[in-house]
């Protein structure tokens, strides 16, 4: 499939979604089309762009996947076994807002406790008078990239969190995107907004779940292409948990924010799995003192792609970024990993620091990375740094020296490697759910490698098991 025929089929794809808006308001069309034709202005990327260069869209491109009518595939319903399970993996007392294969199941058992006050359909906000939901994110530089613009024309559903001015949410939101059939040809554009205004506190999580993940069944995976915008206002506070764990799916996600004064961003992104996937995480300082956290891990075996892009615009001064993103790659595992800082010239005493490291576990595994700091400002405190290694024979010596096993020795530093991450959220329920994450991909890598390799496999238990806590060292 060619460029031109790809850029085709999206203007297709908005001619017959265009049609299906008549009975929305026309600022709503009218802003979905130019978001459509922001996103292609640019063209098609490739890996002549130097934000593309590591990473070939041709894989996506190639399958052509369905734009029009990417939710004609509902699965049918959803049993009670699966329920259970699904929900088993909620995080402690949350709320569920989930998709099946794109359509947003508002009957969904525990749904019922989202609150009207705070909570609405994308399709509902598109119909009110009051459209700043849509105009304020539009801000962020994220907006006029490919897969964001795609989304925000033609998003097929949505939800939109509006909280009130001091309002505390007791209760986590946990929004799942789960795929249950085999549509190799579905594309699933879901689109998530949360505004977050003065003193207001909330934590989210998003997930992305495929079948694989529940089953351990191989699945010819679709397309999720996901758009989530945050707008905090001044001393709002909001912790964000991202994990896609979909093998053998296709993955391109978005996501915006705008910090007002003396607000806090928390961020965490876990991807332990996908055949193809790109993270855009764009952030942006719009009032002093306001703080965010950028953390990630990712963990990657067999032919996977992983590419985290994230950007952090300080454009006024005194706020203040930290971020760390680690990754351990097995077989020929791909990961790439391109984060910006820029200081603007405003942006006096301001302070950033970014950080990228990453762990081989085989030689044919490759990771690209490229921290990046633009500074203008002449009072400010910047760090960045990367490194790739596989890990350090000194230390394997070390261990051993004190009659610890190989095994036991490579799944302590494989642990340490990844909890210093994992540790670093605040929060005591997220940091547990996502070592349960971090446990699933070690015993999934364990299940899909050579059982003739007892000392791969006992590495593998243990470091699941450790990253848990489950036995000391």
């Amino acid at each position: 499939m060619t460029t031109f025929s790809t850029i085709q089929s999206i203007q297709e794809a908005w001619s017959v979604r265009k049609t299906g808006l008549q009975d929305t308001r026309r600022q709503t069309i009218e802003r979905r089309e130019r978001a459509i034709n922001l996103a292609l202005a640019k063209g098609i990327p490739n890996t002549r762009d130097e934000e593309w260069k590591y990473t070939s869209l041709r894989p996506l491109i190639d399958r052509q996947f369905d734009l029009i009518d990417g939710l004609r595939h509902d699965g049918g319903p959803v049993d009670g076994s699966l329920v259970a399970r699904i929900n088993a993996r909620l995080a402690v007392n949350a709320i569920p807002i989930v998709f099946i294969n794109g359509r947003l199941d508002l009957s969904w058992p525990g749904s019922e406790a989202l609150d009207s006050d705070y909570f609405r359909t994308l399709s509902e906000a598109e119909l009110e008078e009051d459209s700043t939901f849509w105009d304020e994110w539009q801000s962020t530089q994220g907006m006029d990239q490919l897969f964001a613009g795609i989304n925000a024309g033609l998003a097929h559903e949505g939800v939109v969190l509006v909280l009130n001015a001091e309002q505390f949410l007791k209760r986590p939101i946990h929004i799942i995107h789960l795929a249950t059939k085999d549509h190799p040809n579905a594309a699933r554009i879901n689109r998530v907004v949360v505004s977050v205004p003065e003193l207001a506190d909330v934590i989210v999580y998003e997930e992305f779940i495929s079948m694989d993940v529940l089953s351990l069944k191989p699945r010819v995976g679709e397309w999720t292409n996901s758009l989530t915008q945050f707008k905090l206002g001044p001393k709002a506070k909001c912790a964000y948990y991202r994990i896609v764990s979909s093998p053998n799916s296709f993955h391109t996600g978005s996501v915006t924010a705008v910090l007002d004064r003396d607000s806090q961003l928390d961020t965490f992104s876990l991807a332990i799995g996908s055949r193809f996937a790109r993270i855009n995480i764009d952030v942006k300082f719009t009032a002093p003192g306001a703080e965010c956290t950028l953390d990630g891990l990712y963990l990657l075996q067999g032919e996977e792609h992983v590419d985290h892009h994230t950007t952090v615009d300080h454009t006024v001064g005194n706020c203040k970024t930290n971020q760390l993103y680690k990754g351990i790659l097995a077989d020929k595992g791909r990961a790439v990993f391109n984060g910006k800082i820029y200081l603007r010239k405003d942006a006096q005493g301001s302070e950033a620091y970014q950080s990228n490291k990453n762990l081989l576990l085989s030689s044919e595994a490759e990771v690209d990375t490229k921290p990046q700091l633009e500074i203008d400002a002449n009072d400010v405190k910047a760090t960045h740094g990367a490194a790739i290694g596989s890990i350090n024979p000194a230390e394997l010596f070390y261990l051993r020296s004190r009659c610890i096993g190989e095994a036991e020795a490579t799944a302590m530093l494989c642990h340490g490697f990844a909890e210093e991450c994992v540790m670093k959220v605040k929060d005591d329920d997220a940091r547990a759910l996502l070592r349960d994450r971090v446990r699933e991909w070690f015993k999934l890598f364990a299940l899909t490698h050579s059982p003739s390799d007892p000392l791969t496999t006992k590495v593998i238990d243990l470091a699941a098991r450790k990253i848990l806590n489950e036995e000391k060292p």
